[in-house]
């Protein structure tokens, strides 16, 4: 998953305004969920193992 830090980068955010961090998390989950939803296809972090 991209980490908080590339999502402000690509925002042109100032890596130390953390105010918005909650409200991109959410984004971020989301944006997650739209492409496995898109894909059809379920999506894993690297540090998990498939069933």
């Amino acid at each position: 998953m991209i980490n908080l830090e590339l999502i402000k980068a690509h925002c042109r955010l100032d890596p130390d305004f953390n105010d918005d961090d909650n409200l991109l998390g959410i984004f971020q989950q989301a944006a997650f969920k739209y492409v496995e939803n898109k894909t059809n296809r379920v999506m894993y972090l690297p540090d998990q193992d498939p069933p």
